[in-house]
């Protein structure tokens, strides 16, 4: 938190100064001794409010910084110091309201905006945090920090090559930020060039060798360009990003020799997607101890408790529950790690079908509704992903799917979780097509109805979220529509999936641009439905 007023007496700019050098210590006695004299004292009271947000108070730091507000309420700091302390406590909009206040006293103050833009970005308003970056700019060209803000801005929006543009501009002014070359890598990524992006993740740990988004990004970048050897070199350093969170697990870590006795546990890591594709490679590690228990998402533990005989699958939960705790179990092993532990594992994973198995009476059922509501071909369609930060990109609403649903005949069904109500109404009007959504199915909640659905299918049309794994794990043949820069794990060229014999990738030419996608898929599903009347 940056302390830029100084207070005119010689005690206050000690104080200041202290603070300024991180003496914390030093700083709040200084501080204290003034409002012994003058309890009034705003910037006083805005550098103790400020030492207890570095000392890991937040309430404390609130009181006396609103204390301070109160004092002099056109203290610019003050708003902005007030706006990082509710930044930190998860109070978002509070925050943005104080950094607003901030920059309506001092609009040159950089970090206020830096930080406004942060939270209006995380909030999916990159459009309103350019509104304020931009101008910041006008008056100050000459700031990386601003070129590369915006460049993230751009980034989350989908607009890779626009964020290529700004964040090589902050390289340029900051050509030994680390920082900035990771952006710059993560955008040339998103415009089809990794090769450019490893090189930029290179540099980057070149000056930072502990750089952990870096070194984890270059990971992710080599496996999706199908240099599996080398990625999983890196595999280990996820655990230095910060989107990695530690389970309290305490179990020795499984050092991939064979166990004579007891049980291991596979404990879930990452997202759903990533538990569905990695539980394929479960069978691999099957005869390296007596008993498996895997852990996983609760909302897949039927699927995959029907799918894995002879393994014991159970829910994850934040504290071990005493499956873990089980003197029985004797060590763990993240199910993310089931592809770096096992050697010739990346040449292992060919593309599987159907080692996951649906629920047969529940999709059979299914199938008799959908026989009752149209006639087939079934045709399940899935066209926006909730992902947070990389949802907007990987989503196509349904109204542009028009030249598809056109090419009948079909009966569609909804397979996208959320509300669905108005994309549903307005694509039938647009097409005439009939898709059909059961009302009886939470496809949020219910992954192992969504699966026997799945199961009931013909076809799936999909953009990248969870059903193309389920369709992939199952063997439903998909059709995936893709960004220009997917997840490793769907690779960076050719029709098929890497790790799914039944999906069909179907990838941006141009980042960010759908509708040749589109063309591709309604000509194909045109043809297929030709054969089919045939």
């Amino acid at each position: 938190m940056n302390q830029l007023s100084r207070p005119d007496n010689g005690l206050a700019e000690r104080a200041a100064n202290h603070l300024g050098a991180g003496r914390l210590s030093e700083a709040e006695s200084g501080c204290r001794r003034i409002l012994a004299e003058r309890p009034d004292d705003g910037a006083a009271l805005r550098m103790l409010g400020v030492i207890a947000y570095r000392s890991g108070q937040p309430d404390a730091a609130r009181r006396l910084i609103e204390k301070a507000i109160a004092e002099n309420p056109l203290d610019g700091e003050a708003q902005h110091a007030l706006g990082q302390v509710l930044m930190q406590m998860g109070k978002g909009g509070a925050a943005i309201h104080a950094f607003e206040a901030a920059l309506s006293i001092t609009p040159r103050n950089i970090g206020a905006i830096l930080n406004l833009s942060t939270l209006k970005r995380l909030g999916g308003d990159t459009d309103g945090a350019l509104e304020f970056l931009l101008p910041a700019l006008v008056r100050d060209n000459a700031s990386p920090d601003i070129l590369n803000e915006i460049g993230i801005c751009h980034l989350h929006a989908g607009r890779a090559e626009a964020a290529a543009e700004w964040l090589a501009r902050a390289v340029r002014l900051a050509p030994a930020s680390a920082i900035y070359r990771n952006h710059l890598a993560l955008a040339l990524e998103g415009t089809g060039e990794p090769e450019a992006a490893i090189g930029e993740y290179d540099r980057a740990l070149e000056i930072d060798p502990n750089h952990s988004e870096a070194g984890w990004n270059r990971t992710v970048a080599l496996m999706a360009l199908g240099r599996y050897a080398q990625g999983l070199k890196g595999w280990h350093l996820r655990r230095g990003h910060r989107s990695y969170r530690a389970r309290a697990i305490q179990l020795p870590e499984w050092d991939g020799k064979q166990l004579d006795e007891g049980r291991l546990l596979v404990y879930a890591e990452q997202g759903l997607g990533d538990q569905i594709l990695y539980a394929a490679l479960l069978p691999l590690i099957a005869a390296s101890a007596p008993a498996l228990t895997l852990e996983a998402e609760p909302r897949l533990v039927p699927l995959f408790a029907r799918s894995f005989s002879g393994t014991e699958v159970i829910a994850a939960a934040a504290s071990p529950g005493p499956e873990v705790t089980s003197p029985k179990t004797v060590a763990r092993h993240s199910i993310v790690d089931l592809a770096r532990e096992l050697p010739g594992a990346a040449e292992t994973i060919l593309p599987a079908a159907g080692y996951l198995q649906p629920d047969g009476p529940r999709r059979d059922e299914f199938r008799a509704r959908l026989q009752a509501f149209g006639p087939p071909p079934y045709v399940g369609i899935s066209w926006r992903s909730g992902a947070d930060g990389n949802g907007a990109p990987k989503s196509i609403d349904l109204h542009r799917w028009r030249k598809i649903l056109l090419q009948g005949p079909a009966t569609f069904v909804n397979l996208q979780y959320g509300n669905t109500d108005e994309d549903i109404i307005k694509a039938e009007r647009l097409t005439g097509a009939r898709i059909y959504t059961d009302l009886d199915l939470d496809r949020f909640a219910d992954l192992d109805g969504l699966a026997a659905l799945i199961g009931a299918l013909d076809q799936i049309i999909t953009t990248s979220n969870i059903t193309p794994m389920i369709a992939g794990a199952i063997g439903v043949p998909c059709w995936i529509m893709l960004r220009k820069s997917p997840f490793w794990y769907w690779g960076l060229a050719g029709d098929q999936a890497p790790f799914f014999a039944s999906v069909r990738c179907y990838r941006q030419e141009t980042a960010g641009e759908w509708d040749s996608v589109i063309e591709r898929v309604a000509q194909d599903f045109r043809r297929v439905t030709n054969r089919r009347r045939v």
